[in-house]
């Protein structure tokens, strides 16, 4: 089995990522889920189909697609996905510590985009070129493969493009609609790690 042919698509990672969050679901639902084209969406899924890793199963008029736990790189996948949750955790609970310490005071919000840059929401400002955005961009590069993008203590200037972290802090006391207003007050689409 290569799995330079499972994981060497984009597409095919993302549908795959989708399925281990939830399986039984058509196509169409799978392609937007994964944020791909439903064309691409489906050569990922007859290419999965084709190495075993994903099967196909007809329920009225539609197919559904789940993944094949029997397969042999069924667990080791579940496995690095359910690490790739817990991502945006372990980048908190590194960068917490160093902005602590430097007096930038809690780490309020940040995200990762697509382009592998790390943009910070901090309590206090931070100067540009000083020694703690300089440990910051080492510590992201270094730990994670990650670059620091923009670094803010203002929430106007803060761009939540990808994954985000909200620190809990955030999120304490509030109502449902106290948060879903912190959340559009961010400018924030998508969330992991509440």
């Amino acid at each position: 089995m290569n799995v330079d042919l499972i994981l060497g698509s984009r597409a095919r990672v993302r549908i795959l990522r989708a399925l281990y969050e939830q399986d039984g679901v058509s196509g169409r639902k799978l392609s937007a889920r994964a944020g791909v084209s439903p064309s691409s969406g489906k050569a990922a899924l007859e290419e999965l189909m084709a190495v075993g890793l994903v099967l196909q199963t007809r329920e009225g008029g539609r197919h559904s697609y789940e993944i094949n736990r029997s397969h042999v790189l069924a667990e080791p996948l579940e496995q690095l996905f359910s690490l790739e949750r817990r991502y945006l955790h372990r980048i908190a609970a590194r960068l917490e510590p160093l902005l602590n310490t430097e007096k930038a005071g809690p780490l309020r919000a940040f995200c990762v985009d697509d382009a592998k840059r790390v943009s910070l929401l901090v309590s206090n400002p931070v100067r540009p070129g000083s020694t703690l955005r300089h440990r910051m961009d080492r510590l992201l590069w270094y730990t994670f493969g990650l670059k620091l993008g923009k670094v803010s203590h203002e929430p106007a200037a803060f761009d939540a493009e990808g994954d985000v972290w909200v620190a809990p802090s955030a999120f304490q006391n509030l109502k449902d609609n106290e948060r879903r207003r912190f959340l559009k007050f961010f400018n924030i689409q998508r969330r992991q790690g509440r």
